[in-house]
């Protein structure tokens, strides 16, 4: 691929190349397709966002970041650029960046689901628990079958000891996903909470059907 000439591949065929290597995690082969899509596109912000996330994935963390944000700089308004962004930040530690970046992205598009669920995830580990609550809500107002909206928000009410609540986030989130191994294995625990041995056990066996590993 990265022998053709010039006038052989346009620079969408490129992003479409890498687009699919990125998908087999073929990460150093997606960086130089990039590279060269850049020398001949310097402003195409689809081949800067996923030379980030090529980048990230490689450990290249702050370089991943300068790529996402010259992407959201080309284009601003891009609701994926500015997800991926946060996701970055989120890597380096830089939290209240991040969740202004996952905001960002919700005002432009608050049906985007993977922006709010990253949001609460982030929430949920910056102890921000009450909030990440509120995120998952948003969410699911939008799109009341996120699986993994549920998954968080039971987790985020668990927090709070609010286990009934949270079995019941738990139970929406497999009946809509049941292979959802990680949703179960969450709902074994608030049964545990409940001291529901037998509901419990058949949480976590049903975790096991849904992942063997």
């Amino acid at each position: 691929l990265l022998n053709t000439t010039e006038n052989e591949l346009t620079v969408d065929e490129l992003l479409t190349a890498a687009n699919s290597l990125e998908r087999l995690q073929k990460h150093q082969e997606v960086l130089a397709i990039c590279e060269r899509g850049i020398e001949l596109r310097p402003n195409n912000y689809g081949l800067w966002d996923i030379k980030g996330v090529a980048l990230q994935r490689l450990g290249r963390l702050q370089e991943g970041l300068d790529a996402h944000e010259r992407a959201a700089a080309l284009q601003p308004d891009d609701p994926i650029v500015l997800n991926n962004k946060g996701l970055a930040l989120t890597d380096l530690g830089r939290y209240d960046e991040a969740i202004d970046a996952f905001d960002r992205a919700l005002r432009i598009d608050p049906t985007y689901d993977s922006a709010g669920t990253n949001k609460c995830w982030l929430l949920l580990k910056a102890g921000r628990v009450r909030e990440a609550v509120q995120a998952c809500d948003q969410v699911l107002v939008a799109d009341p079958n996120c699986s993994e909206a549920w998954n968080n928000r039971g987790i985020a009410l668990g927090k709070l000891g609010l286990f009934t609540a949270a079995l019941h986030s738990y139970e929406r989130a497999v009946a809509i996903a049941p292979w959802y191994a990680t949703a179960w294995y969450n709902k074994g625990l608030v049964h545990r909470d409940l001291k529901e041995p037998s509901a419990e056990l058949s949480a976590y066996e049903s975790a096991l059907r849904a992942d063997p590993k």
